[in-house]
């Protein structure tokens, strides 16, 4: 009887051990992505209102100094990008978040070259490249973070 009760005190003793990793595993798991997805979610914000601004001031006389303006917006958002993205702990998100602030930065770029009169004919291929980048890293994004996904950047 002894044999037993040591028996099944030690199967219970196994199997609650077993149940306490798992949790863990999965406590940890989620807790990555929500906190990663957190401050994806709050560049998706910042973003949109950046988005906001620049489209004020498109719908202005389109003056060397709004075009500028515009390219230190998407410049300092790139900055913030990058910032958060040395933040996440998901390998993935932090790829995308880094070409999500590539193609900010590259969009500051053309947007810098189109205020001279010297701009080229990279600068759209450049915009159309920017677009692209920014495209692809918020939709991939927004299939991890789920809640991006409501409105696309």
């Amino acid at each position: 009887m002894r044999v037993l009760q040591a028996t099944l005190l030690t199967a219970v003793v196994v199997v609650i051990g077993i149940c306490a990793v798992l949790w863990h595993r999965h406590s940890t798991q989620q807790s990555a992505p929500h906190n990663d997805c957190f401050v994806v979610e709050s560049l998706r914000t910042q973003w949109s209102s950046m988005q906001r601004s620049v489209a004020q001031l498109g719908n202005g006389e389109g003056e060397t100094r709004d075009l500028l303006h515009i390219a230190d917006q998407e410049a300092a958002m790139s900055d913030r990008i990058k910032t958060a993205a040395a933040s996440v702990s998901v390998p993935a998100i932090k790829e995308q978040l880094t070409k999500w602030a590539d193609g900010a930065a590259l969009s500051a770029k053309a947007q810098h070259g189109a205020s001279t009169l010297s701009a080229s004919d990279t600068g759209d291929a450049d915009m159309m490249r920017a677009a692209r980048l920014t495209y692809d890293a918020t939709a991939a994004l927004a299939k991890v973070c789920p809640a991006l996904g409501q409105a696309n950047p």
